[in-house]
């Protein structure tokens, strides 16, 4: 277990950009809102004069009810934006790891030292597909926490700009948590949906010698071209249609005008939140009731198999 700890911390010393890249792109966030806190101060649009305000009174929203409104929608939104863009850049970042992380060390002949020492094969590979898996998303998920509460407390400066109560939107842990379970609901899935992906990824870097994005990306579209021009059909395109996009199976009525609904109030008269309208969205059940998920599993524990058997016999002198 110490060997297989000290292989992750490698990866994370050896490829700095796998927890930079998240936490760069949150603080390019925070940098960027507050951009527009100090342009909105200095234009004069905060205050009982100031735009926003008129737009509030437009609105029929009072002073006393920004915070309120903020809290039930603009908040949980952010957040899912903030977790959107954060996630996609780590996954971009994960997905060059996992091209790279196999084909560079028998480019530089790395590989013939790390073959030298007591680590097996099978270590070094889960190795570097538990970091793109599991370390890229926990860090994804750090960051997207932090911001959102950086964002917060923006949003508590700028509710006080505009007359309301802006401490009541420091401290909401119905919120806070939500928006935490929704996210680790959210990664947990892309990385059991995504794993198939991940192992095709690791077994073109060991397999390829040259141009790994071509290779991962070639043989897909042209398995697609030959079944279309042979049977003119389209199954492998829409399977591998839903295995990029299926992951939206694990959604609940997942439209915004749900959405919408559901935070106008239900016919009790509670309000719901939109925070907790996007946690009751996504079901684990429809995952795990979902034969693509185990089919994906099968797939991808070949894939890796593949690539552990190619590293440890292919020659590389």
């Amino acid at each position: 277990m110490n060997a297989f700890a000290y292989l992750i911390r490698r990866e994370t010393w050896e490829h700095k950009a796998l927890y930079r890249a998240p936490l760069i792109t949150a603080v390019v966030l925070v940098a960027l809102a507050l951009l527009a806190l100090f342009k909105g101060a200095s234009e004069g649009h905060f205050g009982a004069a100031g735009r926003f305000f008129e737009y509030l009174q437009g609105i029929n929203v009072s002073p006393d009810m920004i915070a309120q409104q903020y809290l039930q929608i603009i908040s949980p939104i952010s957040m899912a934006a903030i977790f959107g863009i954060i996630f996609t850049v780590g996954t971009i970042v994960a997905v060059f790891y996992l091209l790279d992380s196999l084909y560079a060390e028998r480019k530089n002949r790395s590989i013939l030292f790390w073959k030298s020492l007591p680590i097996s094969d099978t270590e070094t590979v889960l190795s570097k597909l538990v970091t793109a898996t599991v370390l890229v998303p926990i860090v994804a998920l750090v960051s997207v926490m932090a911001c959102w509460i950086v964002m917060q407390v923006i949003a508590a400066i700028v509710i006080g700009l505009l007359g309301g109560n802006g401490w009541a939107v420091l401290w909401q842990p119905g919120v806070l948590f939500d928006g935490i379970f929704v996210g680790i609901k959210f990664s947990a899935v892309l990385l059991l949906w995504y794993l198939p992906i991940a192992g095709w990824l690791l077994l073109v870097s060991v397999w390829a010698r040259r141009s790994v994005f071509i290779w991962a990306v070639l043989p897909p579209f042209v398995v697609v071209f030959v079944e279309h021009w042979l049977f003119d059909s389209e199954y492998f395109a829409i399977l591998l249609g839903s295995r990029i996009v299926g992951f939206k199976f694990m959604f609940r009525d997942s439209d915004l005008i749900n959405i919408a609904g559901s935070t106008s109030g239900s016919e009790s008269g509670a309000e719901v939140t939109v925070a907790e309208a996007m946690n009751q969205m996504v079901s684990f059940t429809n995952l795990l009731t979902e034969p693509g998920l185990y089919g994906g599993i099968l797939v991808a524990a070949g894939f890796i198999t593949g690539a552990i058997f190619l590293r440890r016999y292919r020659d590389e002198t």
